[in-house]
């Protein structure tokens, strides 16, 4: 039975976005050890680690305009060309100079990709009720393949060193290639619903009215601290367990552990979104995110950081499910293009994995490992309550602002 175009295209979405994230969640499992082996310090660790975010977050609007259905495969397979040789070049490069020009390709490579394919994703949605199911397996897909990485990234760094293992991480790149080589072109009548007429660089600026919507705001807000605490979770952990004595392997371990709860919740709560608003499932998922970050402070053992790491991994899975289901709500398409909304949102988490390494180094070299956990998580969690409850006064205030226009 032949499945529907767009069901089609929403397959191959999830097969590319889970080669991407394999990737990728190889290249990081090992990115702070292979640092930490170079003999960098936290900040300088964070820094590296933020410089692929500053460029991805530079090329998402830029990426989401250059985005059309007909355009899509040229920029795909550019773009993951660039990951993969940026990918290979990591252990060759000791230098912090030379390695932050490498974290830079790394970043146009990333950015361009993952902005395109959830652009396509998006497109695909043709059905009200398919939002929050899509949603669900696009988030999954995601998870399934930072799972991957995470065990292939640590058994690779631990059985090959670093140098091979990176080539070996740069073919996962290349084998993203394929469900985009496979993928049937979008005709120009089936993509996004009628827009206004205008020139390129009026819808362009559209984006920046867009986000003054507090529903976008939200959205934006609640991916910035995803991604902060989850950076946290990614680039300070393995020193957290290289101090422990433990290997790669190990870092590795946990670092799939959290995306297979990630994997397997994230279905589910694609499913329970249904019944709860995605506003609020947003909050609670960044609080217990934060909530277990805040325990490895706790000198525990490999078990009991394991456990922490499920728990962490089903709040951000909880969050991320709910702020995509944001994006297909929350934005008028008829207001600004797909490509432009995939671009805002994926620019909202690059900021986050921008801020989260840079100031989780700062705070390390201040403080020590131990005071980071105690110190990062609560004060992010202070902030985007403290400012999601501010959007939420100014949502009501329009609310009834309108009823008073209307009567």
């Amino acid at each position: 039975m032949r499945l529907p175009d767009y069901a089609q295209r929403q397959l191959g979405n999830a097969l590319c976005i889970a080669a991407i994230t394999a990737a990728d969640g190889s290249s990081q499992t090992l990115l702070t050890p292979l640092l930490h082996e170079q003999g960098k310090n936290p900040t300088t660790i964070g820094a590296l680690v933020a410089v692929a975010a500053v460029v991805a977050l530079l090329m998402r609007i830029p990426g989401g305009l250059l985005y059309r259905p007909a355009r899509v495969r040229p920029l795909m397979l550019g773009a993951l060309g660039f990951s993969a040789l940026a990918t290979f070049a990591h252990p060759l490069v000791s230098s912090t100079l030379g390695f932050a020009g490498v974290r830079l390709l790394y970043g146009i490579g990333y950015s361009v990709s993952t902005t395109v394919n959830m652009a396509v994703f998006v497109e695909s949605i043709a059905r009200d009720g398919d939002r929050q199911r899509s949603s669900g397996i696009y988030a999954s897909a995601m998870a399934s393949g930072y799972t991957i990485g995470g065990l292939t990234g640590g058994f690779l760094g631990q059985t090959l060193g670093f140098q091979r293992a990176y080539a070996v991480i740069a073919a996962l790149w290349l084998l993203a290639m394929l469900p985009v080589l496979a993928r049937t072109v979008q005709p120009a009548d089936e993509a996004s619903p009628p827009k206004r007429a205008g020139s390129r660089l009026a819808r362009a600026q559209s984006f920046s009215a867009v986000l003054l919507d507090p529903l976008v705001l939200s959205m934006v807000l609640a991916g910035f601290f995803i991604n902060m605490q989850q950076t946290l979770f990614v680039t300070f952990t393995p020193l957290v367990l290289l101090a422990l004595g433990l290997g790669v392997s190990q870092i590795g371990i946990m670092r799939s552990i959290f995306s297979l709860t990630n994997t397997i919740t994230r279905p589910v709560a694609g499913h329970l979104l249904h019944r709860v608003d995605h506003h609020r499932a947003q909050t609670w998922g960044i609080m217990l995110n934060a909530a277990m970050l805040t325990l490895f402070f706790l000198p525990l053992g490999f078990g009991p950081y394991l456990l922490l790491a499920i728990v962490a991994g089903f709040g951000r899975a909880v969050a991320v499910v709910a702020n995509t289901v944001a994006l297909t709500q929350d934005v008028d398409p008829a207001r600004v293009s797909r490509g432009v909304a995939s671009g805002i949102l994926n620019a909202a988490l690059d900021l986050g994995n921008i801020v989260g390494p840079v100031a989780g180094g700062i705070i390390t070299s201040a403080a020590g490992l131990d005071r980071l956990w105690l110190i990062a998580p609560p004060l992010y969690v202070c902030l985007y309550l403290g400012s999601s409850t501010l959007l939420q006064r100014r949502r009501l205030l329009a609310g009834r602002s309108l009823a008073g226009l209307e009567r």
